[in-house]
């Protein structure tokens, strides 16, 4: 026992010695307990194996084991400690292996392999590798490959691969491969793959790679893919792949290779985009897209786009389009609609080529070819070519050139050139060239400026500036400048410039410039220029130069008062005009010059029968 007691009381004897040495000098000499450098060291021992005791460590060269430093250090910068580092105040080494841990600080000059702790700080040199944590700070100079946890901050100047988190700010300035946490903020200066979340803000000053998440906002300098989402705004500066996602704002930079940028507030994407952009006011790409892009005051797309572009108030596409364009006041195609439709409450327009719909509620059109349907409440038309379908509107409906389909105005409707379909407005409608085979149909007026087949009918007038065959209708008249075959049929008149081949039904009467073949019945006359061959019939007279058939009249063969002008400085109303006629004439007054055939009436004259039959009553007759 009393060896025991004398060894303890040479202990605290040497180790009083050694504090006080290092105390009056730094520099002093160590009592050391060891056999080769194995052992215990009291002092500032430059080197020792096993456990070391000092006040305030200067010049320290290689510790494994236990160091122990009772106050602050002064510089090592040659120290290797390897094992455990502890200090009242902090360790500060060269380089730290094991575990250090200091009251308040712990410092390396080039790396920490291990663990180490400060309560204000740790603070190294070169490369952390395992876990270093601070209630104040724990940064690396260079890299961090592990973990680095600090209240105020944590990180590296350099590379992170790990983890960098802290209530304040987690940074690195180089790239990072693993997951930054702060409070206030979180960031990396270049390149990130893996997690970044702040309350504050949070950013890659390059390259994202995984979830950059901010309750302030979110960035991404360069290209990003994963999630890039901030409270108040998110960003990518170049291009994206994934989800960027902003409270007030969200936006790609270049391209959105595939995936969504959304927002509250606005969202856009700076030249292509592949997905969904959306945004509670508006949203829109620079260039081209296909996905959706959805806007609630407005959207856009200022190229070509496919799939669906909407807007609350408006949306549109800048050049080509394929899908789906709605706007409530507004939509339209910059270019063509290559397939789909444009559908706005308001207006609606395609300003090249549609196939598809184009309908507005107020109003619709298409600048060239419509291969479709555009609609427009008050008015609609295509600038060029209907090539199949319909244009309807509520007003007015138009086509300026060529159109294949239907073509219909509440108010007025018309073709600039030919149709080959149905034009129907109501006061009127027309077709400016041919009429290759349809109808124009109008409770006004219905017109063609050229040639037609089919059926031309309005309420007022209907007329045909060249040839037609079909059906011609009109209230008041109806007539054709050339040729009619088929059917001409109005309460006033019906007339033709040239022929009329079929029937002709006038209220007032019917007449032709050249011929008429066929049936024609004229509620005052029927009169040709040339020849009538058919069935006639007129209230007051039947008249032609050469007529064949049957003539029904009050009068055949003698026009009475305007209805066929004298030559010019004539005075006679009553004009005999019948050259030859043959076949059954009836009437109160027949008159020919040349008879083949039977005449019923009051008065019968045939120039070409004997003197005392030329004029007969109630018959005549030569055959």
């Amino acid at each position: 026992m009393g060896a025991v007691m004398n060894c303890r009381s040479v202990f605290n004897k040497a180790l009083i010695f050694a504090i006080l040495a290092t105390a009056t000098s730094a520099r002093a000499s160590s009592v050391d307990l060891a056999v080769q450098g194995v052992g215990l060291s009291l002092g500032n021992s430059s080197r020792i194996t096993g456990v070391r005791v000092n006040f305030v460590d200067d010049g320290v060269e290689r510790v494994t084991g236990i160091n122990m430093t009772l106050w602050k250090a002064r510089r090592n910068p040659d120290a290797e400690i390897n094992g455990a580092a502890l200090g009242l105040i902090g360790p500060y080494a060269r380089n730290l292996r094991g575990i250090a841990i200091g009251g308040v600080y712990t410092i390396t000059e080039q790396d920490l392999r291990g663990i180490a702790f400060g309560g204000v700080g740790v603070d190294v040199g070169g490369d952390i590798y395992g876990l270093a944590s601070g209630i104040g700070g724990a940064i690396a100079v260079h890299d961090v490959h592990g973990i680095a946890i600090a209240g105020v901050r944590s990180g590296a100047r350099g590379d992170i691969s790990g983890a960098a988190l802290s209530l304040g700010i987690a940074a690195g300035e180089g790239n990072t491969t693993g997951l930054l946490v702060g409070g206030a903020g979180a960031w990396t200066n270049h390149d990130l793959r893996g997690v970044s979340l702040a309350l504050g803000g949070t950013w890659a000053g390059h390259d994202g790679r995984g979830l950059i998440i901010g309750g302030v906002g979110a960035a991404s300098g360069h290209d990003a893919s994963g999630l890039v989402a901030g409270g108040v705004g998110a960003g990518v500066g170049h291009s994206m792949l994934g989800i960027v996602a902003g409270g007030f704002g969200a936006g790609v930079g270049k391209d959105l290779h595939f995936g969504a940028v959304l927002s509250a507030g606005g969202a856009g994407v700076g030249h292509d985009g592949r997905g969904l952009v959306v945004g509670g006011v508006g949203a829109g790409v620079g260039h081209d897209h296909e996905g959706i892009v959805i806007g609630g005051l407005g959207a856009g797309v200022s190229h070509k786009g496919r799939g669906l572009v909407a807007g609350g108030v408006g949306a549109g596409v800048g050049h080509d389009f394929a899908g789906l364009t709605v706007g409530t006041l507004g939509a339209g195609v910059g270019h063509s609609l290559e397939f789909g439709a444009v559908l706005s409450l308001g207006g609606a327009g395609v300003s090249h080529d549609a196939r598809g719909l184009v309908i507005g509620g107020l109003g619709s059109g298409v600048g060239h070819d419509l291969t479709g349907l555009t609609a427009g409440a008050f008015g609609t038309g295509v600038g060029h070519s209907l090539k199949f379908g319909a244009v309807l509107g509520g007003g007015g409906a138009g086509v300026s050139q060529d159109a294949r389909g239907v073509v219909i105005g509440g108010l007025g409707a018309g073709v600039g050139n030919n149709l080959t379909g149905l034009v129907v407005g109501g006061f009127g409608a027309g077709v400016g060239h041919d009429l290759g085979f349809g109808a124009v149909l109008s409770l006004g007026g219905a017109g063609v400026g050229n040639s037609g087949r089919g059926v031309v009918i309005g309420g007022l007038g209907s007329g045909v500036s060249d040839n037609f065959k079909g059906l011609l209708l009109g209230g008041l008249g109806t007539g054709v400048g050339q040729g009619l075959t088929g059917a001409g049929i109005s309460a006033g008149g019906v007339g033709s410039g040239k022929t009329i081949r079929g029937l002709a039904i006038g209220g007032l009467g019917v007449g032709a410039g050249q011929s008429i073949h066929g049936i024609a019945l004229g509620g005052i006359g029927v009169g040709a220029g040339q020849e009538l061959k058919g069935i006639m019939a007129g209230g007051l007279m039947v008249f032609a130069p050469q007529m064949s058939g049957i003539a029904v009249s009050a009068v055949n063969g003698i026009t009475i008062g305007a209805s066929y002008l004298p030559p010019e400085g004539s005075d006679r109303w009553f004009e005999t005009i019948n050259d030859r006629f043959t076949g059954l004439s009836i009437g109160l007054i027949n008159h020919t010059r040349e008879l083949h055939g039977v005449q019923l009436g009051l008065f019968n004259y045939a120039g070409n029968n004997p003197g005392w039959a030329k004029l007969l009553p109630f018959i005549n007759a030569h055959l």
